[in-house]
């Protein structure tokens, strides 16, 4: 997925050769003429034979050969094949702030945000230099981020839309029941990543249980409840865990209360997080449940948590939760910093969509959040030395128990 653009599939930016070794003529075609356009940028000729051939493929086949193009090939030929005229900027541009104003966390920046983008539009910012929709996605974001620089907040170029998507065009927010309905379409793509867990194991000669959590898919999938549920048995004996963050991309707060449920032997005095909609006003909890787990970690023995500053979102959640609690010990690099959760909002009438961050994470026993900041580790330690530097302090805090 390249440059904030949302597509049907992914890959490599290696061109022609990967066209002709899988011998697809459609695309040998477009790649040909496309190369001439590199190569003869002030070409009309070339620059209207790809507009017409773009045309004459199918919408999949184009999208399959822009899959494999980098993001500035892709910014060349999207403003070749879907050009933004000056209506559509307008109504991307209206689209931004409206969803902005209404959806976004914090009125203050909220309106901030729609007051540049506003303003930017009247100068005639994105008139000129946005001929593509990954320009204009560029330019209109970058004003975004320096009146508020949250790092959940995107504007996405979707390639190909279906009416998923139609959901996403009003302020309220589908039924939890359709949500589900639309995860069930990537039960695939998380049953292939084994659910976010890429690795668990016990280093026997310390008998220390690791666990490497990549993403937290949404709590409801059953078989994701097996695999996590089967790796904390495995380490349920060990002495100490550790839970590798490092590479942790985000997911569903639910998620991240059904893994600590594993990590403590009674129910807390409050909830674990609080969340907030300015939206709609309403409010949600996630709360643990370990005496739903008998064989756990439990709530006794050390806990290790590896950060580094790509870990985000909802994998932050857990390690602020942890450390908010003085369960864990925190041993890495700062976190990203990205605290609310965020929805998709498509501007009707284009393939936009702007990635909202719309509920507000709050700890009740911090009363903040890690927004902007991230997780201060409390023993810092590079990306690459971390996890034997977590060994150690494994052994060493679990020999006093």
């Amino acid at each position: 997925m390249a440059d904030g653009i949302s597509k049907t599939s992914s890959g490599d930016a290696s061109g022609a050769s990967f066209l002709a070794s899988e011998g697809k003529t459609e695309h040998s075609a477009l790649d040909t003429v496309f190369r001439r356009v590199i190569a003869e940028p002030s070409s009309l000729e070339a620059k209207r034979g790809l507009e017409s051939l773009a045309k004459s493929l199918s919408e999949d086949h184009v999208i399959e050969y822009t899959d494999r193009l980098t993001d500035e090939e892709l910014n060349i030929f999207l403003s070749i094949t879907k050009p933004m005229t000056a209506p559509l900027i307008r109504t991307v541009v209206d689209g931004v702030i409206f969803g902005i104003k209404h959806l976004y966390i914090d009125e203050g920046p909220a309106n901030a945000m729609a007051e540049r983008i506003k303003n930017e539009y009247d100068r005639g910012k994105y008139s000129s230099g946005c001929e593509s929709p990954i320009a204009l996605k560029r330019a209109i974001l970058k004003d975004l981020k320096e009146i508020c620089p949250d790092k959940h907040l995107d504007i996405r170029y979707v390639s190909k839309l279906d009416d998923t998507y139609s959901l996403f065009s009003r302020l309220e927010m589908p039924s939890s029941e359709k949500l589900q309905e639309i995860d069930e379409e990537y039960i695939e793509y998380h049953r292939e990543g084994n659910w976010g867990i890429s690795n668990v194991r016990i280093f026997d000669e310390n008998n220390v249980g690791y666990i490497k959590f990549d993403k937290f898919p949404p709590a409801h999938f059953e078989e994701m409840k097996g695999a996590i549920d089967a790796a904390m048995r495995t380490v349920a004996g060990t002495k100490a865990l550790i839970i590798d963050l490092r590479d942790h991309e985000g997911g569903d707060p639910k998620t991240v209360a059904l893994v600590a449920s594993y990590l403590f032997d009674k129910p807390l005095p409050d909830h674990l997080c609080k969340f907030y909609e300015r939206y709609s006003g309403r409010e949600s909890v996630t709360d643990i449940n370990p005496i739903e787990h008998p064989t756990r970690f439990g709530g006794s023995k050390p806990i290790i948590c590896i950060t580094s500053e790509k870990t985000f979102s909802a994998g932050e959640e857990l390690t602020y939760d942890l450390q908010a609690l003085g369960r864990a010990t925190i041993i890495g690099e700062k976190t990203k910093g990205g605290a609310n959760p965020t929805r998709p909002f498509l501007i009707e009438g284009t393939q936009f969509e702007v990635m909202i961050p719309h509920i507000r994470a709050i700890s009740p026993y911090t009363s903040t959040n890690w927004e902007g900041v991230g997780v201060e580790p409390d023993i810092i330690a590079p990306y690459e030395d971390s996890l034997n530097i977590a060994k150690k302090k494994a052994i060493e805090l679990s020999s006093t128990l």
